[in-house]
């Protein structure tokens, strides 16, 4: 009689864990991911950098913020160890040129990079302006 109960008890776990085993396997998937910003997403893959677009007048005699800014930010992205959410980060830098022509030129060169997620800039209002219109 024990080997009866037993057996019953073995085929009750086995039948238990099947039986778990086959609902947990129709469990839905999540819906994949659907962008609905009006600006558009970027998709950055796992190990592919986070781009970050830097506009700034580089040359000193134009105007000597612009180098220490573009600095400020290197350092920021160190203190991070070149890191955000387990992906590097990539800057690109633009040189303004303190100008409307150069700020919009930056900024073009920012836009045309479909992966870069944000801008960080411009040194002077002139270039500013244009480079605004250009990235909106």
């Amino acid at each position: 009689m024990k080997i009866n109960k037993m057996t019953n008890q073995l085929f009750l776990l086995f039948f238990t864990l099947i039986l778990v085993g086959m609902l947990s396997s129709c469990q839905q998937s999540p819906p994949p991911f659907e962008c609905t910003d009006s600006i558009g997403c970027v998709e950055i893959a796992p190990g592919e950098p986070i781009r970050i677009g830097v506009l700034q007048a580089l040359d000193a005699t134009i105007y000597p913020g612009g180098t220490v800014q573009v600095r400020s930010i290197e350092l920021a992205v160190a203190q991070r160890n070149g890191q955000i959410f387990d992906h590097p980060i990539e800057l690109q830098i633009e040189d303004s040129g303190c100008s409307a022509e150069g700020g919009a030129l930056a900024a073009l060169k920012i836009v045309a990079d479909t992966q870069i997620v944000g801008a960080l800039g411009t040194t002077c209002s002139a270039a500013a302006i244009p480079a605004a219109k250009t990235i909106s």
